[in-house]
């Protein structure tokens, strides 16, 4: 039960006593020992009472010292994450076995919200770098999802906005200055950035449609 053999041999010990004493005391309530018996069985309650507060002042000094093992991890963890070490972990060798479920739910909790944190963190540094991936597939639940819905969407807007700016380059490049993004696709700054490119075209191909013939004659 406490994991340490002496201290189990000492507690079994006095209770062995506080049970031999029980016994005495129903036989005394009955009247059926003699005297001296008696008297014995007096002295033997006064050492179960000293045997009691040793019994207690043992549970206490080990249950203090159990609890603080316990206290000293979750505060190193603590520590740890507070400095951004998000890889540490309560070492479970450290603490007593009573506790240490305790110490590993925290180590799956802390498992459970830096999992994602480094999915959402790879797919933001691939951003980053203009590698726009596909969106994140994996399933997650509560807010976790509502992250990954929001960050599916912002890779979705940036791909397209990608995607728009290099049809628009690939036609002109082409002579096709007829072609113009749907600015509709787009949100916000985005779509004012395919409006400005889509206004930039127009504003070209009106100045050359300005131009007079000869000029073009010219030009060949």
């Amino acid at each position: 039960m406490f994991g340490n053999r002496k201290m189990e041999t000492k507690i079994g010990g006095a209770l062995a006593i506080m049970v031999v004493m029980a016994g005495m005391m129903t036989l005394l309530s009955f009247g059926q020992v003699p005297g001296a018996v008696r008297t014995a069985s007096l002295i033997l309650g006064g050492v179960v009472m000293v045997c009691g507060v040793i019994l207690a002042w043992l549970l206490r000094r080990d249950l203090a010292g159990r609890i603080g093992e316990l206290v000293e991890q979750t505060n190193n963890l603590a520590a740890a994450v507070l400095e951004g070490n998000l890889a540490a972990r309560g070492n479970l060798e450290r603490v007593c076995p009573e506790f240490r479920g305790f110490l590993e739910r925290m180590n799956q909790t802390l498992d459970g919200v830096i999992g994602p944190l480094k999915v959402y963190a790879g797919y933001i540094d691939r951003v980053g770098r203009g590698d726009i991936p596909p969106g994140v597939a994996e399933e997650y639940k509560g807010d976790f999802n509502e992250i990954k819905n929001s960050l599916n969407n912002c890779i979705d807007a940036v791909g397209a906005l990608a995607t728009d700016t290099g049809k628009l380059s690939k036609a002109a490049i082409e002579g096709m200055l007829h072609v113009r993004a749907d600015a509709n696709r787009h949100h916000g700054d985005f779509a004012k950035i395919v409006e400005g490119i889509n206004s930039t075209v127009d504003s070209l191909v009106g100045h050359l449609d300005a131009m007079p013939t000869p000029a073009f004659i010219v030009g060949r």
